[in-house]
């Protein structure tokens, strides 16, 4: 079924570059999509020549039929936080730019596009952070919500990670590692991202406490638990397929992966802790998740003009 899948999706993009040669735009820009779809090999000497030549001078002679393991592996971080126009978040003060942000790049970010996003966002949140910062000493900090003063958090935190019970942190990040890599793909069905988040569940009803990675690996851990549930969630709430993500209703070998959803379209999800007492009794320990639009471009435009 990937195979299939994968067909379809260059069928799509050799009829789109057929309509591209037709209006005159893209003449020569490509070779003919038949010989991408030859054979992996021929896709590589199109894309990424050097790698093929890098293969060679190490023992590995690709052109002659030797095979090489090919594996999924995370390059960037597509989600994140939310941002507005200048890099602000929901927290006063608070700014962020470049791969820790989300929503920039839509599904499928182009090669790089991550250092003009950097480039972009980090000039605009810098200058909007020193502005920030110029106007004066805030109020005293709280946590987002008011629930916790900040005062008090890391004498809290260190009650519950010099607890004698738990997971120690280095075991605990190896199983979200190991549990994302097998639910949070781009291959997914609804079957495996229920199944990760009920191991996320479980890894919490355990504990972490602190090993030899001592207290700043221990609360990196914990914001991990924390940022996996909130990936697992929203893609089990994006019931689609859209760029390279395919989303199958299941994972028997004959099933096809859903189409996309216009429904969808020019939607993020967006995931948050609880803020009222109603939501939080409605959910106990979760998060709230709902689709919002991003801004457009109008209104992002004319922001910018006045900056």
């Amino acid at each position: 079924w990937i195979k299939e899948a994968y067909q379809r999706e260059a069928e799509a993009a050799a009829a789109g570059e057929q309509e591209e040669r037709r209006k005159g735009r893209g003449e020569g820009a490509r070779r003919p999509a038949v010989d991408r779809e030859a054979s992996p090999l021929e896709r590589l000497r199109e894309l990424n020549p050097p790698v093929i030549r890098w293969f060679a001078a190490r023992g590995v002679k690709l052109e002659e039929g030797e095979p090489v393991e090919v594996a999924p592996a995370i390059q960037h971080f597509q989600g994140g936080v939310k941002i507005r126009r200048r890099g602000e978040t929901a927290v006063p003060g608070l700014f962020a730019a470049g791969e820790v942000a989300g929503g920039q790049h839509g599904a499928n970010r182009p090669g790089g596009n991550a250092l003009l996003d950097c480039q972009v966002f980090g000039r605009l949140a810098g200058e909007a952070a020193a502005r920030w910062a110029a106007q004066g000493p805030p109020g005293p900090p709280r946590w987002a919500g008011g629930r916790i003063p900040v005062e008090e958090y890391p004498g809290r935190l260190a009650a519950e990670l010099e607890a004698p019970e738990g997971l120690a942190a280095g075991r605990a990040r190896a199983r979200i590692q190991e549990l994302c890599y097998r639910s949070a793909g781009v291959i997914r069905c609804a079957q495996g991202l229920e199944e990760g988040l009920r191991g996320l569940a479980e890894l919490r009803r355990q504990g972490i406490r602190l090993d030899e990675e001592g207290p700043a690996g221990a609360l990196e851990v914990r914001n991990l638990l924390l940022v996996a549930e909130a990936v697992l969630r929203s893609a089990l709430t994006r019931r689609e397929s859209r760029g390279p993500h395919l989303f199958f209703p299941d994972a028997s070998p004959a099933s096809l992966p859903l189409p996309r959803d216009e429904g969808w379209s020019h939607r993020y999800v967006v995931v948050r802790p609880p803020e009222s007492a109603e939501e939080l009794a409605a959910l106990g320990e979760g998060m709230v998740v709902r689709a919002e639009k991003p801004v457009g471009w109008e209104e992002a435009l004319s922001d910018l003009a006045s900056f």
